[in-house]
């Protein structure tokens, strides 16, 4: 009994009747020895401190034993670790991008084209359009002026291969050089206005066939491209189609109403003017999003930007 109330060796408290305290000879306790120690370490490795560091111990089991850390070899020895630790995978593979893509079925992946750039473009090609008109003009003038002086000449040579002609027989060879004037006149006016109307329409389509761009577009940095390939470098046949539609209907339609007035149908002319108006309508899709007017839905054609 007196042992009992001795003080248990460890604990630091005294427990009366009951053998707590670990005594010579009596037997030990689970709860109080420390069981055998483990291996220190793996094999091959020093132990380590909770921080990781080498030649340390770990933190201590709340029963009595020790864990022990594996350590990394020392920078700067052979073995060492790289300083930055290395990427680890989770494993599982990754999922599919769903980075958003402005592509589409309407509207390609180059860009279309700012509406300014487009009528800059415009712009510059009606000028030069301007400038080819006027030397048909030039060139137009020249013709009647020249067959003027061929009739006036006609007309001079024939008085005097005749001298002795009287008023009437001056007048007829008068009547009939005018006749030939006229005549040579309406034909140069029917050449002059088919090379007019003409005119936009192959330099639309001849520049769009061999550049792919008229010289506006050229300027402008913008380029016409067939939509189902943005990336090609001519359009050929469609730009024929896109040249007929642009540049040919209108023209086309103002001849008509032209004519119309000059013989006083109005009803002609009124048909007209509301296909100008729905055509100039029709430019106004450039507006949308994709930036394509009529002429390029008809002929499947876009205009990208090529800076």
């Amino acid at each position: 009994m007196g042992q009992r109330g001795e003080a248990v060796a460890g604990w630091g408290c005294t427990v009366s009747g009951w053998p707590y305290g670990q005594q010579s000879g009596s037997p030990q306790d689970p709860y109080d020895s420390q069981s055998p120690q483990s291996p220190q370490g793996y094999p091959g490795y020093p132990d380590a401190a909770p921080g990781g560091i080498p030649g340390q111990a770990g933190p201590a089991d709340p029963y009595g034993q020790q864990y022990a850390y594996p350590a990394a070899p020392s920078a700067g020895y052979p073995g060492a670790a790289p300083s930055a630790s290395p990427a680890y995978s989770s494993g599982y593979p990754s999922g599919p991008d769903y980075s958003y893509s402005h592509d589409g079925p309407d509207e390609p992946h180059k860009d279309f084209g700012l509406r300014r750039k487009r009528v800059l473009a415009r712009v510059l090609d009606l000028v030069l359009l301007v400038v080819l008109w006027a030397v048909l003009i030039g060139t137009f003038l020249r013709q009647i002026q020249q067959r003027a002086a061929e009739v006036g000449s006609d007309v001079i040579l024939d008085l005097l291969r005749n001298p002795t002609a009287d008023d009437a027989e001056v007048l007829d060879v008068i009547e009939g050089a005018q006749l030939d004037a006229v005549h040579d006149i309406s034909v140069l006016v029917l050449w002059f206005g088919v090379a007019i109307y003409l005119l936009p329409l192959v330099y639309e389509f001849v520049f769009l066939a061999v550049f792919g761009r008229t010289p506006g577009k050229m300027l402008c940095g913008l380029a016409v491209r067939a939509k189902s390939d943005p990336d090609g470098r001519k359009v050929r046949f469609r730009g024929m189609i896109r040249a007929l539609v642009f540049t040919g209907v209108p023209s086309g339609v103002f001849y008509l109403t032209v004519v119309a007035h000059e013989n006083g149908d109005t009803a002609l002319a009124g048909v007209g003017w509301l296909v100008l108006l729905a055509g100039i309508a029709a430019l106004w899709l450039m507006l949308t999003p994709a930036r394509r007017g009529l002429h390029d839905l008809l002929s499947g054609t876009v205009v990208v930007s090529t800076r």
